[in-house]
């Protein structure tokens, strides 16, 4: 009752920026619907919330969803627990949370660390956040649950085809070869051009991915860490598609797109241009490639070439005479 009076003054409140609520075991869901209302409310200026050691529950995770769903004020928001609470917010709670957040687009900082009835069917329902056009989320948090191989299959899954999320963070503890090959596709999935563009070009920290920290024998792990480095080199994330695209297909088919005759030819040059890398000798090949894409086009299309730059010189020289008549009929209108 304490806390739904204070949430009925607070959601009156303009001044408050961020409201933490840390260890009340005896709050449940009611408690947590009364929270939920001060972020439904339109004069709601919260930035933060913290509410550690709390019993969410499937309800509470309803709850609070709804009210994420309207609200945009709200950049931070953890739910910590500590591994030895007998609360956490469960699969149930995780999932009715994530639903909510698909229709969110100010989230950006989420921590679920310490939630040890997190599973990996739990992760997996993030999957309608993350591929939500609205996602805004750029740092997961989620030390303290021991998920494992499963759990980063799961995570990853859902991650796809994600284009926010920045940085993760969790724990290694039982991720095996098969796990961090997860996470690797889920960087780059070199089976296809499409499908390293459809690859996760935003990563740019993960937990169990630093130089100081890997093993000498960690060959995946180093290659997911100079993937991550080739996401923040680049200035977008379409720029880093590009370039692990050239990187797996050095030798881009232009057969395929003769169809197009030479309506796509300004568009491959300006994909190769836009293309950069902070590699030297990687981006030298770069523009050799682009000259060989050219000279592609040029081969294939020899006839069609030749009568465009004929086309081209004639309609430059009609407007040439057209813009001379132009002077000249205004010079007779002088005298």
């Amino acid at each position: 009752k304490g806390l739904e009076a204070l949430a009925d003054s607070l959601a009156h409140n303009r001044a408050l920026r961020v409201l933490s609520i840390s260890a009340n075991t005896a709050i449940t869901e009611t408690g947590v619907r009364a929270i939920s209302r001060i972020l439904q409310s339109r004069k709601c200026r919260l930035e933060g919330l913290w509410l550690y050691r709390i019993n969410i529950s499937e309800e509470g995770g309803k709850f609070l969803g709804d009210a994420l769903s309207i609200n945009k004020s709200l950049i931070t928001m953890s739910l910590r627990c500590w591994e030895n609470d007998d609360v956490s917010i469960g699969d149930d709670g995780l999932k009715a949370l994530a639903l909510g957040l698909s229709r969110n687009s100010h989230l950006k900082i989420l921590d679920l660390s310490g939630n040890t009835a997190i599973t990996a069917t739990g992760l997996r329902s993030l999957k309608q956040y993350f591929q939500s056009p609205s996602c805004a989320l750029e740092t997961l948090t989620l030390y303290d649950i021991n998920f494992g191989d499963e759990g980063a299959c799961a995570l990853t899954d859902a991650l796809g085809r994600n284009k926010s999320v920045k940085s993760l963070h969790y724990d290694v503890r039982g991720i095996t070869t098969k796990g961090w090959k997860a996470f690797l596709k889920l960087m780059c999935d070199s089976s296809s051009p499409n499908n390293i563009y459809l690859s996760h070009h935003t990563l740019r920290e993960i937990s169990g991915c630093h130089y100081i920290h890997l093993p000498a024998r960690s060959a995946i792990r180093r290659s997911i860490l100079g993937w991550l480095k080739m996401n923040e080199e680049c200035q977008t994330p379409n720029l880093a598609a590009k370039a692990k695209i050239m990187h797996f297909f050095p030798n881009l088919d232009m057969v395929p797109l003769f169809q197009w005759n030479l309506k796509f030819l300004p568009l491959v040059k300006s994909w190769f241009e836009n293309t950069t890398s902070s590699n030297d000798k990687f981006a030298a090949n770069i523009r050799n490639r682009e000259l060989s894409a050219v000279y592609q086009f040029v081969r294939g299309l020899p006839v069609m070439v030749a009568n465009y730059s004929q086309h081209y010189l004639t309609q430059q020289l009609q407007r040439i005479r057209a813009k001379i008549r132009e002077v000249e009929e205004e010079e007779r209108h002088l005298m």
